[in-house]
């Protein structure tokens, strides 16, 4: 009220002193109704609350809808073979069965063979992932999602996405270090791990519900060599490898009640559109920037309806196939300031003003940290990477582009990278891009057609 008074004096509005203005009793008017709003809400609490107390006569809810929920176990195709560049194919031909491929996950066996001498050889983290180039995911023989580079894309997606409490259960998945210790067996060298197919797949994250009434193809690509996904300290050249003995597709099915299955099957005689939205993960490297203190790179081109939401950006230098260098760290190389370009629109808006020298990165943990909230919806969010291991070893940039301007929404989108750093870029250094695009795919049961929109 002082401000206002004081901006009514010096505009001569004397009047202004005998009696409050109309935004003086305004404001007041709104604080009542604000108070008065906020008791009958805690009024309506308390009778809901009194109300559940009380009713004792309230009988129980049970979900008896789903009556069987059992994995079953399939294997690659007889011929499948898991030496390098090999496909690995799953094939799942019975289509009067509800699957629920969100749920599934990958049993993988296998061997590290040391070479002699090769003493302190581990496996990095994620190492298994790096065991393949590619996951597939296919209905009725048309691709519904992808990842390529899957060790590079699992990696960066899960340092984003893993809660600490996440991380520590991931060693049987062949994720974190302590797999060397809790998981492998150093004196056979062999090794089991349960690989989650939403740790690899968008599709398999986003997309929980079940599938129905098609032909399904879980296709794994083998890479070319083992050198990612191991680390040796021996002098000279390490022939080191990972043999994969087998690999099996854990895939729950469900099994409903009559009343369900009817509701189900009519939806499937009417050759109903069952519509799957969610976000997959698509990967692009730059496998060398130029050795100066500025880089562009356009990375791609996407469609209206694959818009990216999010992109996730990581420096690696003479990591690559290099089996003396740890792969699953990221480098900082001096990094000055960074931004991306859907068409025009820039993010973030302003520099960030870096200063690796200085520890002057307090912007980019917090565009880190802050992608769990907007991507997963969490309040209490809680990453896997403190500040310091973000600085030293695996920095990642996190750009949230979820809110676009009109012209973003209606036209295609041109992706580029601007980068500046304090010093000139390393050679051998690799730039990757991870983007978390929008998807939509639409299948009908009854006449096998599969579409992307």
């Amino acid at each position: 009220m002082g401000l206002i008074f004081n901006e009514a004096y010096h505009n001569n509005s004397h009047s202004t002193f005998l009696f409050p203005s109309k935004k003086i009793n305004k404001n007041l008017k709104k604080k009542k109704l604000v108070k008065k709003y906020n008791s009958k809400k805690h009024f309506s609490k308390t009778v809901i609350h009194q109300q559940q107390i009380l009713n004792i006569t309230g009988g129980a809810k049970v979900g008896d809808t789903i009556t069987k929920y059992m994995y079953h176990v399939y294997q690659p195709l007889a011929s499948t073979r898991f030496t390098y560049n090999d496909e690995i194919r799953f094939q799942i031909h019975q289509q009067d069965i509800f699957t629920l491929p969100s749920e599934s996950f990958l049993l993988v066996e296998g061997k590290i063979n040391a070479s002699t001498g090769d003493t302190g050889l581990t496996l990095v983290e994620n190492g298994i992932s790096f065991l393949f180039d590619e996951v597939r995911y296919e209905i009725n023989s048309k691709e519904i999602d992808k990842t390529r580079n899957l060790g590079y894309a699992s990696l960066m997606k899960g340092l984003c996405s893993f809660t600490s409490s996440e991380h520590k259960l991931l060693s049987n998945a062949g994720w974190n270090h302590e797999f060397n210790t809790q998981v492998l067996d150093t004196s056979s060298g062999l090794f089991t791990v349960c690989i989650p197919l939403k740790m690899w797949l968008g599709f398999a994250e986003d997309y929980k519900k079940i599938i129905v009434g098609v032909r399904q193809e879980l296709v794994l690509l083998r890479a070319r060599n083992d050198n990612n996904a191991l680390l040796s300290t021996m002098t000279g050249d390490s022939k080191s490898t990972v043999e994969i003995k087998n690999i099996s597709w854990y895939l729950p099915h469900v099994t409903v009640s009559d009343a369900a299955k009817v509701s189900l099957m009519k939806l499937i005689d009417r050759d109903s559109i069952i519509t799957m939205p969610f976000r997959s993960w698509e990967f692009h490297e730059n496998p060398a920037l130029s050795t100066t203190t500025r880089n562009n790179w356009t990375i791609t081109t996407t469609s209206q309806l694959e818009k990216p939401r999010y992109v996730i950006i990581g420096f690696q230098t003479d990591r690559k196939n290099n089996i003396k260098k740890d792969n699953d760290n990221f480098d900082h190389i001096s990094l000055k300031d960074i931004k991306l370009f859907l068409n025009s629109e820039s993010y973030p808006y302003s520099n960030l003003n870096l200063d690796t020298s200085k520890k002057n990165l307090a912007l980019l943990y917090n565009m880190y940290v802050q992608f769990q909230r907007s991507y997963y919806g969490r309040v209490n969010y809680d990453v896997i990477l403190d500040r310091k291991t973000f600085m030293d070893n695996q920095m990642l940039i996190v750009f949230d582009c979820n809110h676009q301007n009109d012209s973003i929404k209606t036209a295609p989108v041109d992706i580029r990278l601007e980068i500046e750093t304090a010093s000139t870029v390393p050679a051998n250094t690799s730039c990757y891009c991870l983007i978390l695009h929008d998807r939509i795919v639409q299948y009908s049961s009854l006449s096998g057609i599969v579409k992307k929109l």
